[in-house]
């Protein structure tokens, strides 16, 4: 076990004792290599969001670890990863970490920023887990991913179906017409083909469901919010051909992907149901694939978090390709801010240590104000973004960096720019210990109330920009 964004010799890794081959294992086999390449290589590795469709280009040539001599260093990605050698038979498996793990807890703040992005519960710290992290982390991904395949409209496919009545429709079968129908009945058996929903990706689905629905580990993922509970109802409605017993044969009939110009996103959720369903046959070598896991992008995580805490105060979240974007000049392109306020505010996140490269000493170089690319960044967004369109204001006059820290002193700073003006600066959210008998609720209390100080302090700092009453701000 190692934790993100650090670097550790083989000796310091945690509950892992690798051996010299299990170290060549993963260095040959991940080390430097692009996600977006594993990706396209490996189809029970996932991560998410997609590496090849929603990943910038910048995260998709990420790779999930680098490794020289003893040493590996981890980026931006959580989450697991498996690799089995086919030669020597050999298996390594890699759990990555957040870098606010606790010694002998639970990664609360990686399944708290899971079940804000995802917006599902998916079980208790204490009582559901199911400790296999390949299954833990495809429970999170299964209602996203099946709501957004149910919202792209029902998967339709061509079968052969058989038939033995008196409406033919299609080729008869000789060999079950003699078979079923002698002496003639007035029935004529016949193939032919129909264009239906109950066909083997929804009865993968359908199996995918049954099978979280009798895990003690899942029973909550699938009643979670209205929504899902609708999706699930659809998928069952439509599957009434389901039997447990063809489970095999629908995995069988589903190796190959989906691949369908209108019906895109039951790709990903096929590979998905497959993971779920075979995540022990994968995980215990009887799999042809090399490389599987579920990974997830930290900073991704991190910005969907704190969008649920923004977007309930007027903050507009630029999310890529949803056209909130705006552009720095005529030709240049869309710029897309993290989040934004019309008043003229520009708030990005970061996963970084700002204010401290090893969260105990303040980042020196930098003095806490992020780097010099996070600076020149946000006074691009600020300087360039075009405010109220109803007003003559070009420009914001606030620009801050939004960013996880454990450090209980961390505080918001901001300084005035030369030039054009406006107030740059950095505002923490306090990541809270764990002490001795606190469970994950209590974690997540915590976590509600510093969410709840984050705003404070983001309307204090807002006041003084603006001369406003924080508490009229709210």
């Amino acid at each position: 076990m190692i934790t993100d964004n650090c670097q550790k010799i083989r000796g310091e890794l945690v509950h892992n004792s690798l051996s010299a081959e299990q170290w060549k294992i993963l260095k040959e086999s991940i080390s430097h290599r692009p996600v977006e390449q594993l990706c396209k290589e490996h189809p029970n590795l996932l991560v998410f969001p997609r590496c090849i469709d929603e990943l910038d280009d910048k995260m998709s040539k990420q790779s999930i670890c680098d490794i020289t001599d003893d040493k590996i260093t981890t980026h931006n990605l959580v989450g697991f990863v498996g690799i089995r050698d086919t030669k020597s038979g050999n298996h390594v498996e890699l759990s990555i970490r957040s870098r606010f793990q606790q010694h002998g807890n639970e990664d609360f703040f990686l399944h708290y920023m899971l079940e804000k992005a995802f917006k599902v519960h998916v079980f208790s710290m204490e009582h559901g887990k199911s400790n296999d992290d390949i299954f833990d982390f495809a429970l999170y991904l299964f209602p996203h991913y099946l709501k957004r395949a149910i919202k792209q409209g029902l998967f339709k496919q061509y079968r052969k179906c058989e038939y033995n009545d008196a409406n033919v429709r299609g080729a008869i079968d000789v060999t079950r017409h003699i078979r079923y129908n002698t002496p003639f009945n007035g029935r004529v058996a016949y193939r032919t083909s129909e264009y239906r929903y109950d066909n083997p990706v929804t009865q993968l689905i359908r199996h995918t469901i049954e099978y979280i629905r009798n895990s003690m580990w899942g029973k909550g993922v699938l009643s979670g919010n209205r929504d899902i509970r609708d999706a699930v109802r659809t998928i069952v409605d439509i599957t009434p051909s389901y039997q447990a017993t063809d489970r095999q044969r629908v995995i069988n009939q589903n190796l190959k992907p989906v691949k369908h110009p209108f019906y895109t996103e039951y790709t990903q959720l096929q590979a998905l149901c497959l993971q779920i369903l075979q995540h022990k046959r994968i995980k215990y070598g009887r799999s042809e694939d090399k490389i599987y896991g579920i990974l997830f992008d930290c900073s991704w995580l991190w910005e969907e978090y704190i969008s649920t805490i923004l977007v309930e105060h007027g903050y507009i979240h630029a999310a890529r390709g949803k056209g909130n974007g705006y552009q720095f000049a005529e030709g240049l392109g869309s710029r897309y801010p993290d989040f934004y306020h019309m008043d003229g505010i520009i708030l990005d996140t970061k996963y970084k240590r700002i204010d401290g490269r090893d969260e105990e000493t303040e980042d020196k170089e930098y003095g806490g104000w992020g780097q010099r690319e996070d600076q020149f960044q946000m006074i691009a967004y600020m300087h360039t973004f075009p405010g109220n369109l109803k007003s003559d204001i070009k420009g914001a006059k606030l620009g801050s960096l939004i960013y996880p820290t454990s450090k209980a002193n961390a505080t918001y700073k901001h300084k005035q720019l030369y030039g054009w003006g406006g107030r740059y600066g950095t505002i923490p959210v306090h990541i809270p210990p764990i002490e001795n008998g606190e469970n994950y609720q209590d974690f997540c209390r915590k976590m509600e109330a510093n969410a709840e100080k984050f705003i404070e302090d983001l309307l204090a700092v807002r006041g003084k920009v603006f001369n406003t009453n924080p508490q009229a701000a709210r």
